[in-house]
């Protein structure tokens, strides 16, 4: 079985996101103050470190909510899985945004993510999404 647990500064938008491969989930705000915040989402499961690593970086558009995207298809949505890679969403009639940037990436284990989520970016809003994937 294996805990995926999300943490990030600022705003957490894919906290429903891994329900699918859910059996229990839970979150809580575990820092605040008047300029951050950081929330942890934990989910319990029994599929495989390798095959959730694998549904992060190459299923996005299965697990991310598409109502927290310009196009509102999620399907538009793609990690490129190196460091300095983008989490980037296509715009169907050309064009595009890169949400986050990876900055680490440890195989079946960890992704963090830093940057600043689409409607964030023109506010200088940025923050860090860390995917930290554990064997219990």
């Amino acid at each position: 079985m294996s805990i995926f647990s999300c943490a990030r500064a600022a705003c957490l938008l894919v906290t429903a996101a891994m329900a699918v491969m859910a059996g229990e989930a839970s979150a809580n705000v575990t820092a605040f103050s008047a300029h951050s915040l950081q929330v942890k989402h934990e989910v319990n499961t029994s599929v495989p470190e390798a095959k959730v690593y694998q549904a992060l970086l190459g299923q996005v558009g299965a697990w991310w909510n598409p109502a927290h995207t310009y196009t509102k298809d999620a399907k538009n949505l793609s990690i490129e899985a190196r460091p300095g890679g983008c989490f980037c969403e296509k715009f169907p009639e050309g064009g595009g945004i890169e949400h986050l940037r990876v900055v680490y990436l440890m195989p079946n284990q960890a992704v963090r993510f830093s940057g600043g989520l689409g409607p964030f970016q023109p506010n200088g809003v940025a923050g860090s999404l860390s995917f930290n994937i554990v064997p219990i």
